[in-house]
Parts: C-alpha cells; structure tokens; sequence
C-alpha cells in the first residue's frame, strides 16, 4: 500500500474526528488564514479569476437553472439591506420629503462620496457595495438621504444646494 492509498483509507476511517480537528483549527486561525487568502488573491489574480470563472461554468453545467434559483434571494438581501440603512437615515429625501423608496439614494453631504473607491481599489461604492460599507462603518453622518432628482440638482447646481431649497 503506497503513501497516498494509506492517508484515503484514514480519511474515511477517521472522517468525525478530522472533520473536528479542521473546524477547531480553522476558527482557532482563521484571521491567519483571511490574509493568507487575501494576500494569495492579491499575488495571483488572473489565476484567481480564471479559477472563479471555470468553477461557476462547471456549477452552471451541473445545473443550468443555478443563476435563476440564486438571483432571487440575492436581490431581497440586497433589498433587505437598503432598507436597514435607509431606515437609519430617515427613510425620506431631506429636501422634498419624497418617500418612495425607488427614487431614494444616499447623498455624500460633502460632495466627496469618490473619496471612498481607493486609488489600488477598482470596486466602486454604489448599490449594495455602499449600503453594506455603511453598515459596516457604523452609519456616518457625512451622508443623508435625498430623492435622485434632488441628488443630482445639487451636483449640478453650482451653489451645491438643490433649486427647491434656493427658491426661497
């Protein structure tokens, strides 16, 4: 019996206790390993991303209804989070008071939201991305709600406030 055919027969004798032994080592390390694997992405990233797209071709083989089961309840997380933040902040657009949650977005008080996205970092915070770093980063208080029309008129406006608050 060679070496590999030993350690496949202990395996299966012992698989309770070494699947024991794994989960205790793993949560007994596991920030060691988190950057173990960071660092190894960050090292070998086109491997890395050939590797993500073969494994969910092989998933989509093997079941080709995968995506149309999964996108559901990725949306109601997605949906889920929105509105945990946006009950934090308000739930209402700070200048017209619109409520609707379908024309609600976040609004960077500052003008500054591109200061987020990391100059080494090409993921940018919008969507989900952003309700979950707000989430994360304890709801600052630099950004507040305002409907997309409003959101948008303060940019474009040159005095950075929106025409409904300078008509007065």
């Amino acid at each position: 019996m060679d070496k590999r055919e030993y350690h496949r027969l202990y395996e299966l004798a012992h698989k309770k206790e070494l699947k024991e032994y794994r989960r205790r080592w793993h949560l007994k390390n596991r920030t060691r390993q988190y950057e173990n694997n960071k660092k190894w992405i960050k090292d070998h990233r086109e491997q890395y991303l050939q590797r993500r797209k073969e494994y969910r071709l092989r998933k989509l083989a093997e079941d080709p209804n995968r995506e149309r089961k999964y996108k559901p309840q990725k949306h109601e997380y997605g949906q889920r989070v929105k509105r945990e933040v946006f009950s934090h902040y308000g739930k209402k657009c700070f200048c017209c008071g619109e409520t609707n949650m379908a024309f609600l977005t976040i609004d960077h008080i500052n003008n500054d939201g591109h200061k987020l996205k990391n100059p080494g970092n090409k993921r940018k915070y919008v969507g989900l991305i952003l309700y979950l770093w707000l989430r994360k980063h304890g709801y600052p208080n630099d950004v507040r709600i305002a409907c997309f029309n409003c959101n948008i008129a303060r940019q474009n406006n040159e005095g950075k406030v929106c025409p409904h608050l300078s008509k007065s």
